[in-house]
């Protein structure tokens, strides 16, 4: 198959008028403007590059370095032209090609701060160089590399690349990094994003609040630490997701700033904010250290998993569900919170006119924070269906292990409920139907029945079985 590819500078924009320039002379032919604007480019720019033009195939790629070979010197040709024009030009070195054609990185492209178009379709190609120092946008731009190929460039545009790896860049420690991998995501197609092991500083973009962004059909195996910079909003999230088929998972961090935090007001710092989400996973995190909770689920979010995860130090909560359906939190560990009220490890609390059903919560360790679980369904039309305990091994320094006020149906089972301190192990209101059987309630105060560490008020239905006071 012939493909074109495409070569040092040659169109010139001076004034209203555009030039070709001819390789083997000094003189400078007139191009109407359409043919310009076939060629993809713009008055904006001020060098636009394209000169040689060869249909070649596959095996014989025109590159930088082989141009010179044909004795050509783009660089000569851009300071005689440039001498001859009244405005000055800056000097480009970047190579361009055409629709569908292929970029092969041989040298170094330096954009020296300026912003590169690519035509539809191209394909960028690692080899010994790297694109640099600039703006590139995309189009429908394909990636096929090994290693890296960019060094300090801004992502912006679309782009076809169905697994992305933080190895694209040659360096990530610069702020807010991590935004130019995930603007290489597409949301109409699937993509997998690597971030391999590092450091990886993060920001909060002050206008959307946000500092990464996750699209639609993304799998993101996060191995490295991503970590907020210190600010002083009272909101804000470090991952947000509000999309469908979306998978997080690895051995990652995710640490925010609640030791670090420069203001005084507000609660609701998120590590993981999930917001109208469907079909969501998050496995094998740490998640710690955040403003408000770790993980906040909510805007009638649906189908999310989250499971065997270690959370560590909200200020707020461990995880918040205000809203959703569907929901399993599995194998998770969550220590340390305290803060803020109402500082529990799991609060199920739906906002104003919210509903939230079907929740699971299976085999969830619950150590040294300020509360247990929660489910407090008290705001007005608010609604909280249908809650499952099970497995879950949990204790409260302060407040309640297992709270419940103003649910439709609960079943706790096989739980292990630590009393440490004269609260009782679980405390449950206005519940219509409630079931707490074969619970294991480990004592620490002078009550002596296993019933009278279980508080049960206006329940219209309950079942209370099998339990035993250790």
């Amino acid at each position: 198959m012939k493909l074109k590819y495409f070569a040092i500078p040659a169109i010139l924009f001076s004034g209203t008028s555009y030039y070709l320039l001819n390789s083997n002379k000094e003189n400078k032919i007139a191009l109407p403007e359409t043919e310009v604007t076939e060629r993809g480019y713009t008055k904006s720019d001020s060098l636009i590059e394209n000169v040689l033009e060869a249909e070649v195939d596959n095996s014989s790629i025109i590159t930088q370095d082989s141009i010179k070979q044909e004795g050509i010197s783009p660089q000569e040709e851009i300071k005689t032209v440039a001498k001859k024009t009244a405005k000055p030009t800056t000097e480009m070195t970047k190579p361009t090609i055409k629709e569908n054609s292929i970029l092969l990185l041989s040298s170094d492209i330096d954009l020296k701060g300026d912003t590169c178009k690519l035509p539809k379709g191209v394909t960028i190609k690692s080899d010994k160089g790297v694109i640099k120092n600039g703006v590139l946008i995309g189009y429908g731009t394909k990636i096929e590399a090994s290693g890296a190929i960019f060094d300090k460039v801004a992502i912006k545009g679309t782009w076809n690349v169905p697994e992305i790896k933080t190895t694209y860049f040659k360096d990530l420690t610069y702020d807010n990094a991590l935004k130019d991998i995930f603007a290489l995501t597409t949301p109409s197609m699937k993509n997998i994003v690597t971030i391999e092991s590092g450091n990886y500083p993060v920001s909060v973009n002050t206008a959307t609040r946000n500092c990464i962004i996750v699209n639609n059909n993304t799998d993101i195996k996060l191995d490295g630490t991503i970590k907020l910079k210190p600010n002083n909003l009272d909101s804000y999230n470090i991952i947000q997701v509000s999309g469908n088929n979306i998978n997080i998972f690895g051995t990652g961090s995710i640490i925010g700033d609640k030791h670090t935090h420069t203001g005084k007001t507000g609660e609701w710092g998120m590590g993981i904010n999930i917001a109208n989400g469907n079909n969501i996973s998050i496995s094998g995190l740490t998640i710690k250290e955040c403003w408000g909770d770790c993980i906040y689920i909510g805007k009638k979010s649906r189908n999310i998993k989250i499971h065997d995860c270690k959370i560590d130090n909200g200020r707020r909560q461990g995880i918040s569900i205000t809203s959703g359906n569907s929901i399993i939190i599995s194998n998770c560990n969550i220590t340390n919170v305290k803060g803020t009220a109402p500082e529990y490890a799991i609060d199920i609390e739906p906002n104003k006119n919210d509903t939230i059903d079907n929740v699971i919560l299976d085999n969830i360790n619950v150590k040294d924070c300020i509360g247990g679980l929660l489910a407090y369904g008290k705001a007005s039309k608010a609604k909280i269906r249908n809650i499952i305990i099970k497995n879950c091994n949990t204790s409260a320094q302060e407040k309640y292990p297992i709270l419940l006020m103003e649910c439709e149906k609960v079943n706790i089972n096989n739980c292990t409920i630590n009393i440490i301190n004269e609260k009782d192990a679980i405390r449950s209101e206005n519940i219509n139907k409630i079931v707490i059987t074969n619970n294991t309630i480990i004592k620490n105060n002078t009550r002596k029945t296993v019933n009278s560490y279980i508080n049960i008020k206006n329940c219209i239905s309950k079942n209370i079985n099998n339990n035993q006071i250790k």
